[in-house]
This record gives C-alpha cells, structure tokens and sequence, in this order.
C-alpha cells in the first residue's frame, strides 16, 4: 500500500535554451514548515524502484506515444512501458492480468495479448512480451488490435533496465513520442516516510528531507534529475497500478507550467488520506518536489509558501537541514498519553508511555479487549530520542484476562541497532517483575498505568522469546525455540504469579 501522499513543486519556464533538463540533483535551502512538524531525515534518497513482487507490484517506467499533431486527448495514444514478473506468483500471466488470449510466441519469447474491455472502457489492449530475465516489454492502448501492438513492441528498445523508460524507434503509424517518465520520478512520487525506519524520502538520484507530525503526517521535499521525467507523460500516470485512482490536470505555480496530480482524484468526506502532487522543472534543469502525506496535509496555501522559499544550490540551508535531522529530539508522551518510565540505550533517549486504546494501531500495541477503548493501555512502541519509534512486535503471549508479554528482538518495526527488550501489562499485583532468557536475566519495578488497575514494566534482556513459566532450559524446550520466563513478584521477592504460557 502506497504510503499517503502530498506532493507540490515550484516550477520554471522551461526554456530549450537555457532550461536543459539536468542529470543531477542539487541540496538545497527551505523556509520554515508549517507549525508541529519535527525533521527526522535528511541527505540522499534511501527508497528503491519496487518491482515484480506480489505485495507491491512494480514501479513501471513509461513512454507515451500519439499521433502527430494530436495530442494526449487522442484514442489512439500508445504506452509503451517496463515491468517485473518473476516475483509474481502468476509470473508473465498476472503481469498481464490473466489475459484472456493466454500465451503465444513473438520473436522468440513469451508474451500474452488481452483485448480491451469494450463495455466499460476500463481496460486497454494490452501486449506483454518477455525482454529479459525479469523484465518485460508492455505495450498498451485504447483499443489497438494485437498486430499493431506487436508492430510498435518491435520498434521498442528496452536497453535501459529496469529504470529507465523504453525507447521506440522510428515510431509506426506517424506516432510521435510525447515524453517519458523513468523509475526515479516514480519513486519519488510514491516516497512515504514512517517511525518505524530511517528513511529519507526518493530515490539514491535524489536530495531528500522528510518531517513528520504524529504519527501519520508527512511533509517532504525533494530534487530530481531533470531527466527523470518529461511533464507532459505524467497525464497517464493513471494507467498504472494505485495511481488509476489519480487525477491530473495542468496548474501554474507563480506563473510557471506545472502538472498537478491528485490521488484520489475527487476526494470526498470518506477519504483517509490524500496525494496532490506538482511536478516542476527549475531553470536549471532539475525536478522540484514538495510533498506532504497524512488524513490531514497542510493546507494547499501552505505547501505553495513552502513551495516558493526553496532554493537550489543552497549549500549552507542544505549543511543546517543535516545537522537539524541528526539532532536528537525531545521525548515526549503523545497527545493524550501519559509517561510510564524512560531511560537511555547508548546514546538514545527512549520513553515508554501508556495511551488510550482506542488511539493505538495495530503495530506494537497491547490491544486488550477488556479495556475500554479509551482507557489507558501500555503503547507497545518506545519513542526514541532519534525520531523513531521501535515495537515490541516480533512476538506477544497472553491470557485470558488480559495479560500481554511482547518482545523486542530486533526483528520487526523498528530500529534494528536497539538493543532487545520485552514489555509486560498485566493485573496481577505484584511490585516487580523478572525474565529470564537462556542467555541473560533482569529484575525491574512494576509501574501503574494511570487510571487502571494495570501494571508495566519494560525488561532488557538478550534473546527474548516465547514468553510462559517454563525456564528456557527446561528439557521440555525445544531447542530451536526461544523461549523466556516471566515471573511476577511481591515486595519481599516472593513470586507471584507467571506471565504468558502456562504449564501443559
């Protein structure tokens, strides 16, 4: 699933002169950022084109074709673009969406024709032929039939992998390329950030700054190659993937020609989140993008004064953004939660706090149904000093009343450099709580969690596991598991009880 996004760009006139499309990316200066935003990531995008696989299918680079002197509106419009299939587990035939023609040979390779859908229109002719090893030629259109479509796929060169747009040619049947858009556009257009991992927003190609607001709420900014696109292809971004939901139309930007690209395209009340993106060249030749992702972006106002205080080649505004990401931030409990414990793991401040459940989502979280959804409940994610957040999500036990054991061990959400740890919640009375891994032990206090009659404590120990009463090197243990005792114990060292899986 497409991270939610807002993208916005200040734009140039492109000049042939003196506006060359550049093949590089520039740092640059910002002006401030809308109110509640803290910068988490800055420095060259970290993001990869996805490709072929099942979860996320593929980034496919494109090149538009019409007839001469008809522009995009045309019925005739040709796309000739790249995809992977070996990831899938329908290879070839579900990169062509099960075409109804099935497979046949052209030149050599496999490849699958499917007709359009004439009655509702959705669906385009559509030809896939195999290129190389996980890659493959696609080539699509309104409703041209499948001799023409092999005609225009024998006039396209796929030289340019995976990332790059293929190349017809000598275009068949007097079409004329209108434009390209290559794999590092498309990445950047999809780019999200999350609390979960270090990233910086684009491609490796990109210079890149990410803010977040909460824990849903992203802003970015970006420059591109000027190579990666030409502006004039992004009306069919469309045709692919998450993107057919979009909407685009031409917009100016301080009198400058910009793209518009809003996903979804009309959004309504029930809208969870929103993409509205610009794409734009400055008069050096770079791609300018803004973006902001959340159920509730900055206004458009907003983005088009931040749009507008960028500045390209700001060496000294780029050096302050590096250092401001790499600060460390203040810890704090999120609106409406309440501080349990924090501490230090190295030189990471981090904060266990308790929220109400109803806030909570499902990464990390103790969701107990015996509290109220807006009770108090232990929140199973740290916030970190970095930015970051990192949950107890590798594993959880629990019991009928309630009781939740989840551990940290650096499999998961998170940063995968913290060190392991476990949290427990539970209603059994005691004032501290022990764990014992088959590599380490530790005792810890028990805290109330405000307003219940619940307990946590955060444990770091090395090699959590399975949490129960059994001690890991108990012969009943399998050796291939991993497996730790959870002891609840009275003010005198007594235990109490034992927490997750019980005997038998």
């Amino acid at each position: 699933m497409l991270a939610p996004l807002l993208v916005l760009t200040t734009l140039a006139l492109i000049d042939s002169e003196i506006n060359v499309a550049s093949s590089m990316s520039s740092p640059f200066g910002v002006g401030p950022v809308p109110e509640g935003y803290d910068l988490i990531s800055a420095g060259r995008g970290t993001e990869e084109q996805l490709w072929g696989s099942d979860e996320e299918g593929s980034e496919e680079p494109f090149t538009v074709l019409a007839p001469a002197n008809q522009g995009r509106s045309t019925p005739d419009v040709v796309i000739v673009s790249v995809t992977g299939f070996e990831g899938y587990q329908g290879g070839l035939s579900q990169a062509a969406g099960f075409g109804a023609d099935g497979l046949f040979e052209l030149d050599g390779q496999d490849a699958i024709y499917t007709p359009a859908d004439e009655r509702s229109g959705d669906r385009w002719a559509d030809l896939v032929v195999i290129r190389a090893e996980n890659l493959a030629l696609r080539v699509t259109s309104p409703g041209a039939s499948r001799k023409e479509l092999v005609e225009i796929a024998r006039a396209t060169v796929t030289d340019g992998g995976r990332s790059q747009a293929p190349t017809v040619v000598d275009p068949p049947r007097d079409l004329e390329v209108i434009g390209s858009v290559h794999a590092d556009l498309l990445v950047a257009l999809r780019s999200g950030l999350n609390q979960f991992e270090p990233i910086v927003p684009g491609p490796p190609s990109a210079h890149g700054v990410g803010w977040l607001r909460g824990e849903r709420e992203q802003l970015m900014v970006l420059t591109l190659p000027g190579t990666a696109a030409d502006l004039e292809a992004l009306h069919f971004l469309s045709m692919f993937g998450e993107w057919r939901s979009a909407g685009v139309k031409d917009q100016s930007l301080a009198g400058n020609p910009g793209v518009v690209i809003r996903y979804p395209a009309e959004p309504d009340e029930s809208t969870m989140f929103e993409r509205r993106i610009i794409v734009a060249r400055t008069t050096s030749g770079e791609l300018l993008v803004v973006a902001a992702a959340g159920p509730t972006p900055p206004s458009m106002e907003l983005l088009f004064t931040l749009a507008e205080s960028l500045q390209v080649d700001d060496v000294d505004g780029w050096e302050l953004l590096l250092t401001q990401a790499s600060a460390p931030v203040t810890v704090e409990p999120d609106p409406g939660g309440v501080e349990l414990e924090r501490g230090r793991a190295g030189d990471v401040e981090w904060l266990l706090q308790a929220r109400p459940a109803d806030e909570l989502g499902p990464i990390g979280s103790f969701v107990d149904p015996a509290v109220p959804n807006t009770d108090l409940t232990v929140d199973g994610c740290l916030k970190l000093s970095t930015g970051l957040r990192v949950c107890a999500s590798s594993g959880s036990g629990g019991v009928p009343n309630g009781e939740y054991v989840s551990f940290w061990n650096g499999v998961g959400f998170g940063d995968s450099d913290f060190p392991a740890f476990a949290l427990i919640s539970t209603s059994v009375s005691g004032a501290r709580v022990r764990i014992r891994t088959s590599t380490d032990t530790d005792e810890v206090p028990l805290r109330d969690v405000p307003g219940t009659t619940r307990r946590a404590a955060i444990v770091f120990v090395e090699n959590p596991g399975l949490p129960g009463c059994i001690p890991p090197d108990d012969p009943r243990v399998p050796a291939t598991l991993d497996v730790m005792l959870v002891e609840v114990l009275d003010a005198t060292g007594a235990v109490v009880d034992c927490l997750g899986l019980k005997p038998g």
